[in-house]
């Protein structure tokens, strides 16, 4: 099959992440793939060396911009897609207009709920012009069908985010501590997210500042424009010397086997690829019970689980794992082998591939009536 994969977003979050390594698996196991995002987009030049098909355009400044609509049309048109995969309201209009010049399915990949709309055009869209909508957990489909009372349910599949576990080994330290100026007898916690207030960094930096953890390192991993206050936060804890923000990174595997325990502070997600990863590299870790997360961490088994926004129940499950290098090794194992048996690439690439093959039959006999 031939697939578009289409991002029209500005910074580079889970859904990118997501897009690039189905692709690149997809294309690896002998379909054509190609991307398309905006023009000077880092992730398209990221695309681009992982061997895809690469495009960048520009979308203009609306929806419905004739210029962006040309541009996504002409690309469409001469890669020649069996179907097209979108993902927010920009390149989910353009795309579903160049699907249906071009006599194509189109499905909108959706990474949290709120990413839907409650107006016509997003109602008109799934309604008639999309084919499918996959959500990454189910929980996150209940609360699409809850709030957005048009959808259908049989046009939502929940296919998981899966992650290539042998690209996330559980290696040495690679002195990577020595790079950041952290102490190697330190223990040391990590989160890897963009830089938003909705990723909840305050909530793990007050956490962080409770007299009996002061012996606990945090790296701060990713670019977003929230970095200014949330060194403001450091310092006004007095954390300025045991928080080191390291930027994006794209040896994240490397980062995250430096680390001895990860956390995600979130206070809005849906299904993380940054909590797949960490305990696909076998990090014991602890997350704010959001959505979809309960489906891969089970609290106690294969990590811990504390209410979104309290620092006081964070602070509580880093003691935990600090105080006890017992429960963390077994929290990491457990971490590990629920990736390898229920969320490699391998398995959610195949089912989304399933679905498009799925998608391309049902749309060529419907046209044919």
């Amino acid at each position: 099959m031939r697939i578009l994969f289409s991002n029209g977003t500005r910074d580079w979050g889970g859904e990118k992440t997501w897009a690039i390594e189905t692709a690149s698996f997809l294309q690896g196991q002998g379909h054509a793939c190609a991307v398309l995002g905006r023009l000077g987009d880092p992730w398209v030049e990221a695309c681009a060396q992982q061997g895809l098909e690469s495009h960048g355009i520009r979308f203009g400044p609306a929806i419905f911009n004739p210029v962006g609509l040309f541009n996504y049309f002409r690309v469409a048109r001469a890669f020649a897609p069996d179907c097209i995969l979108v993902n927010i309201s920009r390149d989910m209009c353009a795309g579903a207009v160049a699907g249906a010049l071009l006599g194509i399915p189109v499905l909108r990949h959706v990474g949290l709920a709120e990413d839907l709309n409650h107006d016509p055009v997003d109602w008109w869209l799934h309604r008639q012009m999309l084919t499918h909508t996959i959500a990454v957990g189910h929980q996150m489909k209940r609360e699409m069908l809850e709030k957005y009372r048009w959808l259908e349910a049989e046009s939502v599949e929940v296919i998981h985010i899966g992650k290539d576990i042998t690209r996330f080994t559980t290696g040495s330290r690679r002195d990577l501590r020595d790079e950041w100026g952290i102490p190697r007898d330190a223990l040391l916690v990590g989160v890897t997210s963009q830089l938003e207030e909705k990723k909840g960094h305050t909530v793990l930096f007050e956490a962080l500042a409770r007299p009996s953890l002061e012996g606990l390192h945090l790296v701060v991993v990713g670019r977003g424009g929230n970095r200014e206050a949330l060194e403001a936060t450091v310092d006004a804890l007095g954390l300025r010397g045991r928080v080191h923000f390291l930027g994006f990174r794209r040896d994240i595997e490397a980062v995250l086997c430096n680390l001895d325990i990860f956390a995600l502070p979130s206070l809005n997600e849906g299904f993380p690829n940054s909590l797949v990863e960490a305990m696909a590299t076998g990090r014991p870790s602890i997350s704010t019970d959001l959505a979809c997360v309960s489906e891969i961490l089970q609290d106690g088994i294969n990590g811990l689980l504390v209410p979104p926004g309290d620092a006081a129940s964070l602070a509580n499950a880093l003691e935990t794992m600090a105080g006890d290098p017992v429960t963390r090794a077994r929290m990491a194992a457990a971490a590990r082998k629920t990736v390898e048996e229920s969320f490699s690439l391998e398995a959610t690439a195949m089912k989304t591939a399933s679905l498009v093959s799925r998608c391309v039959a049902e749309y060529a006999v419907g046209r044919s009536r």
